[in-house]
Order: C-alpha cells, then sequence, then structure tokens
C-alpha cells in the first residue's frame, strides 16, 4: 500500500502602514515579537540558530533559524513542542517583506506548512497600522 503524505500550504499577503526594516524587528526581536505573538520568546537569529516562542502557557512554537536577510527575506521552521502531529521544525515559514510604498511594507509568507494562517499575523499588522490583509489556503497531495 502506497502512503500518502497530505499538506497544507498557506499564502497570506497583508500590508502593512511602516517601512520593511521596522516590521523586520517585529520579527526577529524577541521583546517585539511578544507584543503580537506569545507570552515569551527567545531567538537566536543566525542560520540555525533557535527559534522559540511560548505562545500561551503549554503551547510552545519551537524550530530554527534557516535564512535572514533583513530586511526582505526571513525563513525559519517551527512546530509545536510536545506534540507528535506537528513536532518541532516540522513546517517551514518563508516570509518576504516588499516595500509598495514609501512606508508600506507587503508582508508575504511563502508556504506556510499546516495551520498558520490565523490571528498572529493580523495583530502584527496592528502594531504599526491597521492592515489590508487577504488569506487563502489550498491542500495539496
Amino acid at each position: 500500500m502506497d502512503a500518502t503524505t497530505e499538506t497544507l500550504s498557506v499564502e497570506r499577503t497583508l500590508s502593512i502602514e511602516a517601512s520593511p526594516e521596522a516590521v523586520w524587528e517585529f520579527l526577529v526581536d524577541p521583546d517585539k515579537a511578544t507584543r503580537w505573538m506569545g507570552q515569551t520568546c527567545t531567538f537566536e537569529t543566525k542560520p540555525g540558530g533557535l527559534y522559540r516562542c511560548e505562545v500561551i502557557p503549554g503551547h510552545t512554537a519551537r524550530g530554527e533559524f534557516v535564512e535572514l536577510d533583513a530586511p526582505h527575506r526571513l525563513v525559519f521552521t517551527w512546530g509545536w513542542e510536545n506534540e507528535e502531529r506537528t513536532p518541532p521544525g516540522s513546517s517551514t515559514v518563508e516570509i518576504e517583506l516588499v516595500r509598495r510604498r514609501r512606508d508600506d511594507a507587503a508582508l508575504r509568507p511563502h508556504p506556510l506548512e499546516r495551520r498558520v494562517c490565523g490571528v498572529a499575523l493580523t495583530r502584527l499588522g496592528s502594531l504599526p497600522a491597521a492592515p489590508r490583509d487577504r488569506c487563502r489556503g489550498r491542500r495539496s497531495r
């Protein structure tokens, strides 16, 4: 019998009225990251460095940084500690920051595997200004 692996890819574009440099800091600075996506975060912002964020008590995302090209592209793995379905490092998040206008960044996460399209990115967008976003998911085999 052949085993089939199903992957969920989610793409989301979020416009933020802030420069890519300002948005970048909210993605890689642990103190700023906790303002939109968790209670405590520990980041070692270098390839192979630790990505760990306790979102709520008992739910901690963990992975490692893969690529950091400030302030344009960020790639890291993640997954949930103590969870077999999505263990740490099992999903990959790719983020591109694109300047659209003078002070407007488009946050474009690329394939976000599994269940990532949620409230956190909207909260990030609300920090500098209100976001204009679009989210869609699609399954592939």
